[in-house]
């Protein structure tokens, strides 16, 4: 410091407002003037000692240097240089913060470059990188990698104290739903977090059954290490309970005390098993009595060839032979090519419309293999279809309420029952107006809101309703089993019953997904169906 007329060997010089560094020959070291205020803690208040980040720090000369600690007791020189003035200032502790990614599967962590020191504010940092993870949901950071530790929200601020940190990416898991589902009934449901364990239900009861687990497709549900990973339905298995009662002994020869076993009591069920077919409702019989032949399925692109004991369809069944002494299960068999009975000529009389070549011959591209294709080519050649310009039929297509409406034209002569009606969106220059106006006339089809939606694409719960209306089908009184998804409320049940109940609506394992879009090839069968029965 100066004391009027003396320097000090690189000391500092300067009143109470700006010093500037000198040598020993009073020389100025560095040209810039700095403010007392950022050299000292307390120049005022006679505080001398260094700030941090003070200029004054590591500015001094070693060789100069002959007492072991400064005024405060410290130890002279710290950081390998000594400072200048009074007293020695500990070296500045920088500190960082760390960004993990903790398990994710995409992105990036964000990095913070800037150094930090104690006291310092810090603004948590947002999940810029992106970071992502199957099944979770990014929810913050926490200082441990498990979660158990302090949670830090992004925008967060606060200072900071003596020690690094990192903050791990934190992450929620997204809930599923699990279903549980016996028969046409939902019995229970739960959430569970990704990837982890349902809690087994209480296990529902079935007379003459025993409950073999709930199942996911072919697979059983083990509930002690499957995980649930997405929304997830289980199905009750179920197995016939094998309670065969004994065979009754007749009474020996002239009476005697033989004992017999009473079975006019017992009752067992009899399943049938469509293998893809329509649905057959079960039969219950008492012991030892024979069974009545039920309906026929029908399976589109398949001939039925009868019911089966076992799965491997070894050991058929016969109706008028064969007797019920047990809980069963019958097996649907299927031939892949349909089978077409030959016309019994002599029996052919003049009034009926004998076989005659096709009046329309065309020859598709595309439905060589196809299940529907005797079908397709059958109304093709009564002129009802045409197909597209580049001779393709487009089968696995949704068909068009347009479409359709032709098709019926085409088949029919409708009788009108109501006039016409003006729909906005289909104007009289339509390449389908007559079509259209015919069908709405017939009470066939109706508009909505003003509009015919020529365009859109016709659900098989539609379909069911306009057949049953332009061939006038009625209830035959059969009792078919109805398909799981077509609930009582539905509102074509009653249009989808009659069509199963006449063996022309075909399920998918007692499925008829009323509300899927129906294919080309599809309402070309249902249509032929109802041709076949109607001739």
């Amino acid at each position: 410091m100066v004391n009027g007329t003396s320097t000090m060997t690189n000391s500092l010089i300067g009143g109470t407002v700006e010093a500037t560094f000198y040598d020993e020959t009073s020389t100025e070291v560095i040209g810039d003037l700095y403010p007392i205020a950022t050299i000292f803690e307390n120049f005022d208040g006679y505080d001398l000692r260094l700030k941090a980040g003070s200029p004054a720090i590591d500015k001094g000369d070693n060789t100069f240097n002959d007492t072991i600690t400064d005024l405060a007791g410290k130890p002279r020189i710290q950081g390998g240089i000594i400072d200048l003035g009074a007293y020695e200032s500990s070296p500045m502790t920088l500190y960082n913060i760390t960004y993990e990614s903790n398990g994710a599967e995409s992105g990036s962590a964000p990095v913070d470059s800037a150094a930090y020191v104690t006291g310092d504010e810090v603004i948590v940092m947002e999940n810029e990188g992106g970071l992502g993870k199957t099944g979770f949901t990014f929810d913050g950071w926490n200082t441990e990698a498990n979660g158990t530790g302090d949670d830090y929200f992004v925008g967060q601020k606060f200072n900071l104290g003596t020690a690094n940190i990192t903050l791990y990416a934190k992450w929620k898991a997204v809930e599923h739903t699990i279903t549980f589902v016996d028969g046409d009934k939902t019995v229970d449901s739960q959430t569970v977090a990704h990837e982890q364990t349902a809690t087994e239900p209480t296990p529902p009861t079935k007379a003459g059954h025993t409950f073999a687990g709930w199942y996911n497709g072919e697979t059983k549900w083990n509930f002690a290490k499957d995980k649930v990973k997405e929304a997830t339905t289980l199905y009750a298995k179920w197995t016939v309970n094998s309670t065969t009662p004994p065979i009754p002994t007749p009474p020996a020869s002239g009476g005697g005390n033989n004992t017999s076993f009473d079975t006019s009591e017992s009752i067992y069920i009899v399943q049938f098993q469509t293998n893809g077919g329509t649905m057959i409702t079960n039969q219950t019989k008492s012991y030892n009595s024979k069974m009545t032949a039920p309906l026929t399925p029908v399976r589109e692109g398949y001939t039925f060839a009868g019911w089966y004991t076992d799965s491997a369809l070894t050991k058929e069944w016969h109706f008028d032979t064969d007797f019920v002494r047990d809980n069963m299960t019958l097996y649907a068999k299927w031939n892949t090519e349909e089978k077409i009975e030959p016309v019994e000529k002599e029996k052919e009389v003049p009034l009926v419309e004998q076989p005659i070549a096709p009046a329309c011959t065309i020859q598709f591209t595309d439905i060589a293999t196809h299940w529907a294709k005797d079908m397709i080519e059958d109304i093709t050649g009564r002129c009802i279809i045409k197909g597209y310009p580049d001779r393709t039929f487009k089968p696995n297509d949704p068909i068009q309420r347009q479409h359709v409406a032709v098709l019926l034209t085409r088949a029919f002569d409708l009788l009108a029952i109501r006039e016409v009606q003006n729909f906005t969106d289909v104007s009289a220059s339509h390449k389908y107006y007559d079509s259209i106006m015919q069908v709405y006339q017939a009470g066939i089809f109706d508009g909505i809101d003003g509009q015919f939606n020529p365009d859109a694409y016709m659900t098989r719960a539609q379909m069911a309703k306009i057949l049953v209306l332009a061939f006038e089908l009625k209830s035959n009184g059969a009792n078919p089993a109805m398909f799981q998804d077509v609930p009582a409320t539905h509102w074509a049940k009653e249009y989808i019953a009659i069509l199963a109940a006449h063996g022309i609506a075909l399920g998918d394992n007692g499925h008829f997904k009323p509300d899927e879009p129906v294919t080309r090839a599809q309402f070309v069968a249902f249509l032929y169906r109802i041709m076949q029965k109607e001739r």
